[in-house]
């Protein structure tokens, strides 16, 4: 029987049935269930659609259950469960706005100033998007239109535990007060400029032949066989960065720069960043340290391993994802203190990756380029019709400088990335990336910009995929997750 779905369960009994549950959690009692369980159903009953009304109810108990029993908030049994119950209550609350309130003023003023951080993330958000893509005839504009569920979504991989909002108690009582807040402080939001770009005009040819080219040259070649088709290209110039590199550069004018850093990103971000210049989006609280390299903005000298993050899709960065990929200058300052990298040879890191501090200062968008993730056999073909001159032939190679190895060039790849730090070693079980301590030496982990990423060489193909947590993959993705649990074992 389904416990959430199911109609042959009286409502007041299941609410009966699972306050019993949590008053003995509080107690020290973890049977039937434990909170990471919870966590679970949690999730599972927020993606239902319409959230019906068992759904609700056990949101209620546990939110209210956790907000009683006083366990530190820096566990990551806290992290997991405000993982799955902050973007359910804000569906609630848009399913049924008088029960979410009446649930949100019982709450402690903690919990209230965290469950209002994610009301007002998702109200900002929808208000600064709708902003930065109102016009239909700008250059660059997200593939998909937005509402309220999509706003959820993006979100939900971006901020997963919001931090407690700074907002003054008064703003915070109740969803009425919280909303008069919105209204107030984020009516102005607009975009700074227009879209800082100028579409370069390239006929079909010449952008199969920038294809093959970045292709052949701009890949280190270990992050799996599929590729990028690139279909336009654009000249940016932000003045926020124009004017903040140079700065930047004449302030420390012996600092290291790198050019061409890449970028990866979706059509919804990169409407927006074209606009707004980059945003720091902070993981949640100072104890989630999921993002491995810090919180700031990522570049990668290789574009397969930008690659990993194009596309708006939720949990899969695969084949016929679409997106953006921005070629920039980067300024990169003291090492430590403006910026942290990995995978410069002395780790098993396929690749490097930087992540800078101050964005619009350190990293300066030259060029957007609007691409889509290829099939192998797709990319073989472009090549074969569109081959590289005898000049370009010789640049392929010497691009290679920060790759101390080439063994693994065409190997597939599937990568697993957890935006809240945690990663499941079993159905049951989950550790924080820090004591995550694979078995098989063909797994390892990564940094990202997203959280710390599993990755599983010599896959039969290349995956890239990404969730808000343990439960999140278990309970949306079922069969890839014993997939991975099998990779794990070495199925």
């Amino acid at each position: 029987m389904d416990i959430i779905t199911s109609s042959n369960l009286d409502d007041k009994v299941y609410s009966r049935y699972f306050q019993n549950i949590i008053d003995k959690l509080n107690e020290g009692i973890k049977d039937p269930y434990s909170w990471s369980k919870l966590s679970y159903l949690v999730s599972k009953s927020s993606n239902v659609e319409d959230m019906p009304p068992k759904a609700a109810i056990l949101l209620e108990k546990c939110l209210a259950g956790w907000d009683k029993n006083g366990i530190s908030k820096r566990t990551r049994q806290y992290q997991s469960f405000m993982t799955d119950a902050q973007p359910a209550f804000v569906k609630y609350a848009a399913k049924d706005r008088k029960a979410a309130n009446a649930l949100y003023t019982t709450l402690s003023a903690s919990m209230q100033r965290r469950l209002a951080g994610q009301y007002l993330a998702n109200k900002e958000f929808a208000v600064s998007a709708g902003a930065a893509i109102v016009a239909e005839n700008q250059p660059i504009r997200p593939f998909e239109k937005l509402n309220d569920k999509r706003i959820r979504e993006i979100l939900k991989y971006n901020n997963v535990v919001s931090e407690e909002t700074k907002v003054p108690a008064k703003h915070i009582k109740t969803l009425d007060t919280l909303d008069a807040y919105a209204e107030t402080n984020l009516k102005d939001v607009k975009p700074i400029d227009d879209l800082a770009v100028e579409e370069v005009k390239m006929p079909k040819k010449e952008l199969l032949q920038l294809t093959v080219r970045m292709h052949q040259t701009r890949r280190s070649g270990r992050h799996g066989t599929s590729g990028l088709l690139f279909n336009k290209a654009f000249d940016v110039k932000i003045p926020l960065q124009v004017d903040s590199q140079q700065k930047w550069i004449s302030d420390n004018p012996d600092q290291e720069i790198i050019n061409p850093m890449y970028h990866g990103t979706g059509s919804i971000a990169a409407s927006m960043i074209l606009r707004y210049g980059f945003r720091v989006l902070k993981s949640g609280d100072s104890s989630v340290v999921g993002r491995m390299l810090g919180d700031g903005v990522y570049g990668a000298i290789h574009i397969d391993k930008s690659q990993q993050y194009i596309g708006d899709a939720g949990f899969s960065r695969g084949v016929g994802n679409k997106g953006y990929l921005f070629e920039m200058n980067a300024a990169l300052g003291e090492q430590g203190k403006d910026y942290r990298v990995a995978g410069l040879g002395r780790d098993n890191i396929r690749s490097p990756e930087w992540c800078v501090f101050t964005p619009n200062s350190q990293f300066l968008i030259l060029r957007a380029y609007e691409v889509q993730i290829v099939a192998p056999s797709t990319m073989d073909n472009i090549i074969s019709e569109n081959p590289l001159t005898t000049a370009e032939s010789h640049d392929i190679m010497s691009f290679k400088s920060f790759i101390t190895e080439q063994d693994d060039m065409g190997i597939n790849y599937k990568t697993y990335t957890f935006v809240n730090g945690l990663i499941p070693i079993s159905s049951e079980d989950y550790v924080d990336f820090e004591d995550f301590k694979p078995e098989r030496a063909n797994i390892t982990v990564e940094p990202s910009a997203y959280g710390p990423t599993v990755v599983i060489k010599g896959t039969e193909t290349s995956e890239d995929y990404i969730f808000t947590g343990p439960t999140d993959f278990q309970v949306n993705n079922e069969e890839l997750f014993e997939e991975y649990i099998k990779l794990l074992n070495g199925g």
